[in-house]
């Protein structure tokens, strides 16, 4: 039986019920019969009834009938982010009720979560600490090294599919979902954009067109643009001579930035060695050095009101300011720092940079002596700049040190992280070579915290471990929406339907009305929907327009497209 739909919905995504897994390329992919889902977190979708004012989605543990989760929701889709557990096959289905009377009730639908040793308690555990809840919100956290998302009880909630042997040679970089709901991240060899399932969607060509090698050497950093373009560090290696000696062969390693299309072009790049000067990239390299491995980019932030780019390097201990137009460097941080600080290092070894929504500039401090010790314990320091323009110079503007009684000896690893959080002003901080994150107010409290171990098989013994970076995301469907109650008014011919954020993040849609020719009425409309709300969506309509076509699409992702057919 099949329930009595508001209109006839054109979208192959709405003519079953379905489990849906992911939103990429031009439709929601739906798994096949007996496919395993890598998370826990799970969106449900369903087709209207009409007249229906309430749906009940009932899930049940296929091997444990005791176990059932029953969920009430008023539109047309449901992310359910608890109780859904790995290694667990469940069946599901829904009732549409109209004014308490149940008036529908579907078919039974199937789907299974597997299991991976990243989500097993015998190869991985977070100890989660919640100091003060009420400052922080829910989310996930993706860990990169780990190739895992947790909740904020330490929980793995998704798994990115990979082999333990290559996730230990091939380190994971840089996780993060994208608004749209994709996963990038890069490896020691390339740069991949994929469904939350695992597959892939884009991958960078890595064919040497700006390193003039076999290969672009990608490392670090990898992330995607708003305008759907990909950034990405590389190296590029040219044989020149010593600088000191100049019979003394040397390899040099220049950093190298590039932008592709979707289409794996290179739309523009950036070569360290036309920008910085040579004698900063030998360092302090002597005359029979024959190979120089330079300033060691560790990270890039983009920043849009000026289209520039903000690049970290560490073994300078710079900070650049670059233009995205012309490559040239409009400010060295640290020079501008010390012109008015003489004598004191803003940072050493850093890494970063990330922005603050104000513009300034968040820099990870690895090594600074503690304030007033030039012995003792040594803690990295998080610091907050200001940006320098022609008018203003740069300052110090928040900064927090990183203690913590877990390591009463200091921290003095390599890597780190620290980046503002899309609800409020907190920053959640990765502590790079310790197994260690937390989130921090400004007021210099941390809310939360959390640590991290493997097993070593080997060695039959829990090891600390770390992460490069860490990020933060609502949910695993930031950008999901559905159209709902399609209906007409013959007395003023107006059309209208609802149009529902089911997503995790607001979101802006553009909407337009058409009838079988193609013709369209009216203007598009463009609507704004917070997160989690629904807003009415109408047009006047003549009678040559029926029936009529709405089509609405996501403009975070343009591929993300419902269509609804109303009828007289």
């Amino acid at each position: 039986m099949n329930p009595d739909m508001t209109g006839r919905i054109l979208s192959r995504l709405l003519l079953i019920p379905a489990l849906l897994v992911c939103i990429c390329a031009a439709a929601t992919i739906k798994p096949a019969p007996g496919a395993e889902l890598n998370y826990t977190q799970v969106l449900f979708e369903y087709p209207e009834v009409k007249g229906a004012d309430r749906y009940v989605i009932i899930i049940e543990n296929d091997g444990r009938g005791a176990e059932t989760l029953s969920f009430t929701n008023t539109t047309l889709a449901l992310v359910v982010d608890s109780g859904l557990q790995f290694a667990n096959r469940y069946r599901w289905h829904y009732q549409a009720f109209r004014n308490k009377q149940l008036v529908f009730t579907s078919e039974v639908f199937y789907f299974s979560i597997g299991s991976t040793f990243q989500t097993g308690s015998l190869w991985f555990k977070a100890m989660a600490e919640e100091t003060d809840p009420s400052k922080y919100k829910k989310g996930i956290i993706f860990l990169d090294y780990l190739a895992v998302a947790v909740n904020r009880k330490g929980e793995p909630v998704w798994y990115l599919p990979v082999n333990k042997d290559s996730l230990e040679k091939q380190k994971t970089r840089n996780i993060k979902l994208t608004p749209s709901g994709t996963i990038t991240y890069l490896d020691n060899t390339d740069c991949f954009e994929k469904d939350i399932t695992g597959e892939v969607l884009w991958k960078a060509p890595n064919d040497g067109q700006v390193s003039g090698d076999k290969q672009e050497y990608y490392h670090h950093d990898f992330f995607k643009m708003n305008d759907g373009s990909y950034l990405t560090s590389g190296y590029r290696f040219v044989q020149e001579r010593n600088l000191l000696d100049t019979n003394q062969p040397c390899r040099f390693r220049y950093n190298t930035l590039i932008q592709y299309n979707k289409n794996g072009e290179v739309s523009w790049y950036w070569d360290e060695s036309k920008h910085v000067s040579k004698k900063v990239i030998w360092g302090d390299n002597g005359p029979y050095a024959d190979e120089v491995t330079g300033t060691h980019l560790n990270g890039v932030a983009y920043y849009p009101p000026d289209d520039a780019f903000i690049l970290s390097f560490r073994d300078n201990s710079s900070v650049l300011k670059i233009s995205h137009a012309t490559g040239k460097v409009l400010y060295n941080l640290g020079d501008s720092l010390l012109k008015y600080n003489p004598g004191k290092t803003p940072f050493s070894g850093q890494h970063g940079p990330s922005l603050l929504r104000n513009g300034g500039i968040v820099v990870y401090n690895n090594n600074l002596e503690r304030s007033g010790k030039s012995t003792g314990p040594s803690y990295p320091v998080i610091r907050v700049y200001s940006q320098p323009s022609a008018k203003k110079q740069s300052a110090l503007t928040w900064e927090y040190e990183c203690v913590s009684p877990k390591y009463p000896d200091g921290i003095r690893g390599k890597e780190g992280y620290a980046s503002q959080l899309p609800y409020s002003d907190n920053l959640l901080v990765c502590m790079g070579g310790a197994n260690f994150i937390f989130e921090v107010t400004p007021a210099k409290k941390v809310v939360w915290q959390c640590a991290f171990q493997r097993y070593d098989e080997g060695n039959a013994q829990w090891l600390d471990v770390n992460n490069y970076r860490c990020s933060y995301a609502a949910s695993l469907y930031p950008c999901y929406f559905t159209l709902q109650h399609g209906a007409y008014n013959s007395k003023s011919n107006i059309v209208s339907l609802t149009l529902n954020n089911e997503g995790t993040e607001d979101d802006r849609y553009t909407v337009s009305f058409y009838n079988e020719k193609g013709e369209q009425a009216g203007k598009p409309q463009t609507i704004s929907v917070q997160a989690g709300k629904s807003k009415p969506v109408s047009m006047r309509v003549t009678a040559n327009m029926f029936p009529v076509k709405v089509q609405a699409v996501s403009v975070t992702n343009p591929s993300l497209i419902k269509e609804m057919i109303i009828e007289k």
